[in-house]
């Protein structure tokens, strides 16, 4: 902390975090994703008091989810949401620490391996998602903590270690199948190289011995603990869909193209090349005034340009150093990963690159003399902070403020702190999905599976309870035994589905509530 850059860097982490959380307690958590599946795994599980299967759609029914859990654990205290943007804003300290323990494992010196964690912590992509339940922020972290744990296997063999290392590849890919190419192949090594070490060691006495053995506790914790936190969830998938990463369908195994998970192109980015598509988001935050939870094209602050070089240079320096573990299990892994990702331009996708880039960069500011050093670090910390300045400085969310310059800023402050909760939790999607608050609470809600925000019908209080989705009814018999075995009081359609017309033609048991977000109608049931 006496390096002036990692002080000044201290400085701005703890304040950016501090009004973080001043947000996640006082505004709603209103992220999109989180409406269609993250928090509707949550409501389903706190409703059934059970961990259970969520078939509200393809997403709750296919996608690994540890982090519901977290998110499930913030709700039980309360039984509201009222603490579920804790899911995007617990990981980012973890993820500090991790990325300068990352730096650390590469050689870095104390110094320049505090300020990269500092660093991390002011992505504005990553400061942006706190506050909602987006798994991006806690698969950046494990993913960071499995690559630095695994290094640290090789010279610490030790049971905790392994234990440790295990639980965050487990939570790496526990919250996002995408990690897995991340994880597998530092994961892989150090179980093969623990197996080959109980095969061949020299252990005395019978065979059996072998299993008692250091190197055989080292492979069981490891791998137990990432089935556990991790690989039980495409156990879960193999068995009831065929397909261990489902929703995502490859080679035999049933599912969707992959290209149907990355439709997030926005338009400035559209028929530019791979390269150019990267290009144009990694300076786009030079244009950059405030940041979006969802940020596209940007994100990775206005420090990045200056890192990127640094990371480089840092790769060399391992090269030079022979530190062929860091190189071949996690830099070319990330790397690759990279090189594949159809969309390598988006931030929120691709946070593991300033996590691995920040510790590489801090290898190269080791290798400079004092002042030099500093320098850089300054002029890093400078071009984050104004970056991280327009994270915080404006809401990440819809919320309506009309004036602007300094006037604005003071007016979202005043906002936050001040305005009474019914404008306070009124705001973005919560605002226009605001129809289903007048539902009674208790009741339970249907939908069909092409409403896109399920989690609207059940409320931030976890006012109602949804009920299991319709199989898109051909018939009105059918349609009113659905309604009537999942003993219903309401039902919410798409605009553009089949269900429209046969609620219509029953207006004895469909009355018509009227329309409600995205692209819903709520029609009232009525079961005589």
């Amino acid at each position: 902390m006496t390096w002036p850059p990692a002080a000044v860097a201290t400085v701005l982490v703890a304040a950016s975090l501090v009004w973080r959380v001043v947000l996640a307690v006082r505004l709603p958590v209103v992220d999109i994703a989180g409406w269609q599946y993250h928090l509707v795994t949550v409501d389903v599980w706190l409703q059934s008091n059970q961990i259970e299967r969520v078939s509200q759609n393809t997403w709750t029914d296919g996608w690994p989810a540890t982090g519901e859990l977290l998110t499930t654990w913030l709700a039980a205290f309360t039984h509201t949401h009222a603490l579920s943007g804790f899911t995007g804003l617990l990981p980012i300290p973890l993820g500090m620490v991790a990325v300068a323990g990352l730096a650390r494992g590469f050689g870095a010196d104390r110094r320049p391996a505090l300020l990269a964690g500092l660093l991390f912590g002011m992505i504005p992509a990553l400061v942006a998602l706190a506050g909602t339940s987006y798994v991006d922020p806690a698969t950046t972290a494990a993913v960071i903590a499995t690559w630095w744990l695994g290094l640290r296997l090789f010279g610490e063999r030790d049971r905790a270690t392994a234990l440790l290392f295990g639980t965050a590849a487990g939570l790496a890919a526990g919250t996002k199948d995408t990690s897995l190419f991340l994880v597998l192949p530092i994961l892989g090594w150090v179980l093969v190289a623990a197996a080959w070490e109980v095969i061949v060691g020299d252990h005395l006495g019978a065979p059996w011995r072998r299993l008692r053995s250091p190197a055989a506790q080292r492979l069981g914790l490891s791998l137990l603990s990432f089935v556990v936190f991790g690989g039980l969830w495409y156990l879960k998938d193999l068995l009831i869909h065929g397909n261990p990463i489902y929703p995502i369908g490859f080679g035999p195994f049933p599912g969707l193209p992959r290209d149907v998970f990355f439709e997030n192109l926005p338009p400035r980015l559209a028929g530019l090349t791979w390269t150019e598509q990267v290009v144009r988001s990694w300076t786009a935050d030079w244009h950059l005034t405030h940041y979006l939870y969802n940020v596209r094209p940007g994100g990775f602050g206005r420090a990045w340009l200056a890192i990127v070089p640094l990371a480089l240079a840092g790769s060399a320096l391992l090269w030079r150093s022979r530190r062929w573990a860091a190189l071949w299990l996690i830099v070319v892994p990330a790397a690759v990963g990279f090189a594949v990702l159809p969309s390598a331009w988006y931030a929120r996708y691709t946070l593991f690159l300033p996590g691995l880039a920040l510790p590489l960069a801090a290898v190269a500011l080791g290798s400079l003399r004092a002042r030099p050093a500093s320098l850089a670090g300054f002029l890093l910390v400078g071009l984050a902070a104004i970056s991280l300045a327009a994270a915080n400085l404006l809401p990440n969310i819809s919320i309506p403020l009309h004036s602007r310059g300094v006037a604005r800023l003071t007016g979202y402050v005043a906002f936050v702190l001040t305005a009474p909760d019914s404008q306070r939790t009124n705001v973005d999607l919560a605002k226009d999905c605001r129809t289903f608050d007048a539902l009674p609470t208790g009741e339970t809600v249907a939908i069909t599976r092409s409403y896109s925000v399920p989690h609207a019908a059940v409320g931030q209080e976890l006012e109602r309870i949804l009920a299991q989705p319709l199989d898109d009814p051909t018939s009105d018999a059918e349609l009113l035994g659905s309604m009537r075995a999942r003993a219903a009081q309401w039902l919410v359609t798409n605009r553009d589905d089949g269900t429209n017309g046969i609620a219509l033609a029953d207006p004895a048991h469909y009355v018509p509530y009227g329309r409600v977000c995205n692209k819903g109608l709520l029609w009232r049931f009525v079961p005589g």
